[in-house]
């Protein structure tokens, strides 16, 4: 009974990603998709195609699946609540510090402090991790895509 319960929310969300997908496909479309370089509308269209597309896949999956590949619902415990809170706030705190340190710092402060304090990953591969990551995001966007990113008080 719990299996076909959670087959009929799981085909209730994928409905709901494809059409809140679809309204936004709508929306997305106003705007110019591409020219030379990604338009306004490049974003949010790819996003509402995938969320679409993720919700035919979950439809799919669950209308022609097992029911028993699929597994119960547990709630999150008190320990994965807290990590999940913790990148919440991590990202909240990046959100604020931008402005002033730049996109840069702000960027590598914030890998360094999901890798080393909430990961506990203290190896070279997780500090190199925290500075490739943002230079290379860096590089793409404002590089390669021209979108001009904050700079903080160090000019990066």
């Amino acid at each position: 009974m719990r299996s076909l319960m959670m087959r009929s929310v799981d085909r209730f969300i994928g409905v709901f990603f494809v059409l809140f997908g679809g309204f936004w496909i709508v929306q997305a479309s106003r705007f110019e998709f591409l020219d030379v370089v990604p338009g306004p509308g490049f974003l949010p269209m790819s996003l509402a195609v995938l969320i679409v597309g993720l919700g035919i896949l979950l439809l799919v999956t669950r209308q022609f699946g097992a029911p028993e590949k699929f597994g119960s619902f547990k709630p999150p415990t008190r320990h994965e609540l807290m990590r999940a809170g913790s990148v919440a706030a991590i990202t909240a705190l990046g959100m604020v510090l931008l402005p002033y340190l730049g996109f840069m710092t702000t960027f590598v402060l914030m890998i360094v402090a999901l890798l080393f304090g909430l990961e506990r990953m203290r190896t070279v591969g997780a500090a190199v991790t925290a500075v490739a990551i943002p230079v290379a995001t860096y590089l793409v966007f404002s590089t390669f895509l021209g979108v001009r990113l904050p700079e903080g008080p160090f000019g990066i």
